[in-house]
């Protein structure tokens, strides 16, 4: 995001650093800063600003998936089936409790 913005001329400021999910989220509700998210994962109290192509694009996101290779676990195998749906856009993905 900053080289794209760098790339772009767009001057920028680093309003909070931190780890904190919930500090960036109080900052951005707070309209002290704008942030970037993968869609679909903000929370419903932000919405998305409709900047009309004058930020940069932003570049193809990575999401890693770490389990243990050793054992079968029939919950675990579903989590990450579930995940791998979700993440393609497959709208069949349904959670259920047996």
């Amino acid at each position: 995001m900053i080289k794209g913005l760098d790339g772009a001329g767009i001057d920028w400021d680093i309003v909070v650093e931190t780890e904190s999910d919930c500090t960036i989220e109080a900052t951005v509700s707070a309209d002290l800063a704008v942030h970037t998210m993968l869609e679909g994962t903000e929370p419903p109290h932000l919405e998305r600003v409709d900047h009309n192509n004058s930020l940069p694009k932003l570049p193809a996101q990575k999401v890693n998936l770490y389990g243990s290779g050793g054992s079968k676990c029939v919950v675990h195998d579903s989590l990450a089936d579930m995940l791998r749906c979700a993440f393609r856009g497959n709208e069949k993905v349904k959670l259920s409790a047996t």
